[in-house]
């Protein structure tokens, strides 16, 4: 089984049509903002996630299409992630520098992956016989994500620190699917219906769920990121494929918006990747040519669009953030006008 799981956040955006996340307080914006753009190796690149310390995850691409997870320090350091495997990508890290991905074997087995602050590797399977994907740590160690069954059904797991998965399905969905978990082990994603719309979901640490549709999402509603404070972030799409970006408090309030940029049409629109604990949110706007310009909201409000420096200019092409820490440094991806990626980080 091959699945491209090499910006895993983004497959969540992927999967509806477009190519288009954090914890902290928030610092006034920059009036200039500070970019760092990089490749591991000159190789094709994807930043996924960030932690306190600036620490960057994500995968890189070898020239024989293999995918390698690795770190890299605010400093610039970069480790490989090694588990003994064909490949490996990543796609959360915590403040601690507990990392989480997958590793793919020889026999194309996809197995969950953990790597310790010490450099220690330790493999897992949310059920037997299935690809196990895991889409984020908490700040505790404990891992959320999917697997996939032998029919291809998705359902969800959150693995405790101890390294016991729990797994779950929202009652009568086709598919489940966790996307993130925040510093009390609640986990928001999307659930699937037989009609194959989605609708947003939220698993509280008990084992209970909320689910929630955003005004006007009548195609779907996807929550990507959510915060201590229990705000999910994430989008939903019209009746006319526009996607809009929303924040849903734990009163259950919706705050949609549509960043700077932000096209008209099938596919295009605001996507909300990522929020930190003083409710500042991360993400994409798609234009009308089909580029993708990052954005920023803070939490009164403002929305500041920006393009990373070398982002390309052409459909599919541009800035792509993940994102967001506790100092409001934002990480992501571009991609450039030759149709390479690289990691970028915004201070």
């Amino acid at each position: 089984m091959r699945l491209d799981i090499r910006n895993n956040r983004l497959r969540h955006a992927i999967g509806y049509g477009v190519i288009v996340a954090g914890l902290g307080h928030a610092q006034p914006a920059l009036s200039t903002p500070r970019f760092t753009t990089f490749q591991v190796d000159n190789l094709p690149t994807a930043v996924n996630a960030i932690n306190a310390s600036g620490t960057v995850a994500g995968t890189y691409t070898d020239s024989q299409q293999v995918d390698h997870a690795f770190l890299r320090t605010a400093k610039g350091t970069v480790t490989p992630v090694r588990a003994g495997t064909d490949s490996t990508t990543a796609s959360g890290i915590n403040d601690s520098g507990e990392v989480t991905g997958t590793a793919t074997t020889a026999s194309g087995a996809v197995r969950g992956l953990l790597r310790d602050a010490s450099g220690t590797v330790t493999l897992f399977d949310a059920a037997k016989n299935t690809a196990t994907v895991p889409s984020a740590i908490g700040p505790d160690g404990t891992i959320t994500g999917y697997y996939l069954d032998a029919s291809y059904v998705f359902h969800g797991f959150v693995r405790a620190p101890s390294g016991t998965v729990t797994t779950f399905d929202l009652s009568g969905a086709a598919g489940t699917t966790p996307v993130a978990i925040n510093g009390l082990d609640a986990v928001t994603g999307y659930a699937t219906g037989t009609s194959g719309a989605a609708e947003g979901m939220i698993r509280q640490a008990d084992g209970t769920f909320i689910t929630f549709t955003a005004p006007g999402g009548v195609n779907f509603t996807i929550g990507l990121a959510n915060n201590r404070q229990g705000t999910v972030a994430g989008y939903d799409e019209d009746a006319n494929g526009d996607h809009h970006g929303f924040l849903y408090s734990p009163a259950g309030k919706f705050t949609m918006f549509d960043a700077p940029n932000a096209g008209d049409g099938w596919g295009l629109g605001t996507i909300a990747y990522a929020i930190n604990t003083a409710g500042s949110v991360t993400g994409t706007a798609a234009d009308n040519s089909h580029v993708y310009h990052g954005f920023v909201r803070l939490s009164a409000g403002k929305i500041t669009g920006f393009d990373a420096p070398g982002a390309g200019g052409g459909s599919r092409e541009g800035t792509l953030p993940a994102a967001i820490n506790d100092t409001g440094v934002i990480a992501g991806t571009l991609i450039d006008s030759a149709g390479a990626s690289h990691g970028f980080i915004r201070k």
